[in-house]
């Protein structure tokens, strides 16, 4: 069984950015009363081992915004911000940062009003606390011209990060193949599939990185992996969204072949009565997980109490950050509980999303992220904090 999130619906245009990252259809009603609807049905699996979902306890945190860590994203003076921030676990208190659009002057010291805007960049911190951690800046390209790290190889496309892991000495990336969708203004793309890297070499720094481009077979249901990826047992385990609809579907892989690049037999989970299913032999499409996500989120497993935690964004604009919790990668997943409102809910045409959860840092009992923009481009571009990424400190209740 799955949970459906209703969202609000509102006018046109604001309509179209809420398909585009996944905030699903509601009553108008709905989001000028800012109220939000959470129906769950919970399946309860005959495992003796497991708890029901009816029976999971959510943690209970206090949630802090944390300056002190924000400052780790404005540390190079040509790197003036971005938005998704996926984090991989390196090992040797090493983390990779994955960001989107991100500008980067052209020169140190320039504004975002005269930088350039490219599609990715990636960042390595060095330390396990953001806020006492150093954190370097890569994106290609030469004579002060910058061009997003990870190339799509097609002129008509980019690449938009997904999530990854290291496993086996390598790392496997996700991304999405995004393309023009040919509707006006700040809203033209659209998603046309996945595309993953392999890194060879990730202790080394990221201009040595030996990569080799992944093939992903297309599905036909319409999911894009562009969800949270973690190793669970002998798999990985990476989670994805559909279009129109935003079903959140969740693949999987041997471990044996990920760590060999070798990314062409998923198979999907297509509920209790049929379980993991090949892929190639799934008749329809995947049994969603949940419904009504946006786009960008997290899976990570808490490790004291053998949950595991979705982190993500819910709601339109002024969003809130949620978690819901279960027993399995593929749940059945717990209603969603809200852990923190950030303080730009109260900022004008904000938006907010794409919240996450980054397990391997220090310095809190769980540490957040979460991206902000504007509905007014000249605001976010002139705000000297809007559009950098922005962290939030979990700390558990006693």
């Amino acid at each position: 069984m799955v949970r459906e999130s209703r969202m609000p619906v509102i006018s046109t245009g604001t309509r179209v950015f809420l398909d585009l990252i996944g905030v699903p259809r509601g009553s108008d009603r709905h989001i000028r009363r800012s109220r939000r609807f959470v129906a769950t049905v919970a399946l309860v699996f005959g495992f003796a081992a497991c708890r029901s979902v009816d029976d999971l306890r959510a943690p209970r945190f206090d949630a802090t915004p944390w300056p002190a860590a924000d400052r780790l994203f404005h540390q190079d003076p040509r790197w003036l911000g971005a938005d998704s921030a996926y984090s991989v676990a390196l090992g040797s208190r090493r983390t990779l940062w994955l960001f989107g659009d991100t500008f980067v002057a052209t020169a140190p010291g320039g504004a975002r009003s005269g930088s350039r805007m490219i599609r990715n960049s990636i960042g390595v911190q060095i330390g396990d606390d953001p806020s006492k951690s150093a954190m370097t800046f890569y994106w290609r390209g030469e004579g002060g011209e910058p061009r997003s790290f990870f190339e799509a190889g097609a002129s008509d496309e980019w690449l938009w990060p997904g999530h990854g892991v290291e496993m086996g000495g390598a790392l496997v990336l996700f991304f999405l193949r995004m393309r023009p969708s040919g509707r006006e203004g700040m809203w033209n793309f659209e998603s046309v599939g996945n595309t993953a890297f392999l890194v060879e070499n990730p202790h080394e720094q990221p201009p040595a990185w030996r990569v080799r481009r992944l093939a992903i077979p297309d599905n036909a249901f319409g999911v894009s992996l562009s969800g949270g990826a973690l190793v669970d047992g002998p798999y990985l385990h990476v989670y994805g969204v559909s279009e129109p609809d935003h079903r959140v579907c969740v693949a999987r892989w041997p471990l044996v072949d990920a760590e060999r690049g070798d990314l062409s037999g998923a198979a999907w989970w297509c509920g209790s009565s049929r379980g993991w299913v090949s892929q190639r032999s799934i008749d329809g499409a995947p049994e969603p997980i949940l419904r009504g996500s946006q786009t960008e989120f997290t899976v990570h497993r808490d490790r004291e109490r053998g949950l595991f935690v979705m982190t993500h964004t819910e709601g339109f604009g002024a969003a809130v950050i949620e978690q819901c919790f279960a027993n399995r990668p593929e749940g059945p997943w717990s209603e969603s509980v809200v852990v923190y409102r950030p303080e730009e809910t109260a900022v004008k045409d904000v938006m907010i999303y794409a919240a996450k959860a980054h397990p391997q840092l220090r310095g809190a009992d769980l540490v957040l992220t979460y991206a902000t923009n504007s509905f007014d481009f000249g605001a976010m571009v002139s705000s000297p904090t809007l559009y950098y990424p922005r962290f939030v400190r979990l700390m558990r209740e006693p």
